[in-house]
């Protein structure tokens, strides 16, 4: 025999637990592998339907999140401005007086304005940060608009404050 029919001879034919073959079987399928591939096909399908109502509930809950989101600040927005029209509403009226007043009226009437406007802030959350000067600047809580090197003077120390500043709590 020459060497291409000793190997034909012993290469081994695949066995049935094998993978299975690429090639297309002229042989009908039994009824126990049809029944076997339409429960595979039912698994599949059934697979397909809980995927796409899964993301169908994942866009409906993102939807929701993004209404809700929207609905909660407009809420705060509503809120918050509730609490301010009435100040500014004071303010028009300590203004509007000033014209039959004298000076010390319409200072006591805006300084009652800016004392609730305050206590409307704070009722928000909203904080008053004010260093004083020779405190030390904390960068998570200040903003340095410039610095001076002065060898007198200790570095990161608040020489001057030029505006206050407001932190939501």
């Amino acid at each position: 025999k020459n060497d291409e029919e000793r190997e034909e001879e012993s290469v081994p034919e695949p066995s049935g637990s094998a993978a299975p073959s690429t090639e297309a079987s002229d042989e009908p399928l039994s009824d126990a592998d049809l029944a076997a591939l339409r429960e595979q096909a039912a698994k599949a399908d059934e697979f397909e339907e809980n995927w796409l109502r899964t993301a169908a509930d994942l866009q409906n809950l993102q939807r929701r999140a993004t209404r809700d989101k929207d609905l909660a600040r407009r809420m705060a927005v509503r809120d918050l401005l509730s609490a301010l029209l009435p100040c500014f509403d004071n303010l028009e009226r300590a203004v509007s007086s000033s014209d039959e007043g004298t000076p010390e009226i319409l200072l006591q009437g805006v300084s009652m304005v800016s004392t609730e406007i305050r206590r409307v802030l704070s009722d928000h959350g909203v904080e008053v940060v004010a260093p004083t000067a020779g405190e030390r600047l904390d960068p998570t809580r200040h903003e340095a608009v410039f610095s001076r090197h002065d060898d007198e003077v200790e570095e990161n120390l608040i020489l001057e404050v030029h505006e206050k500043g407001y932190a939501l709590g």
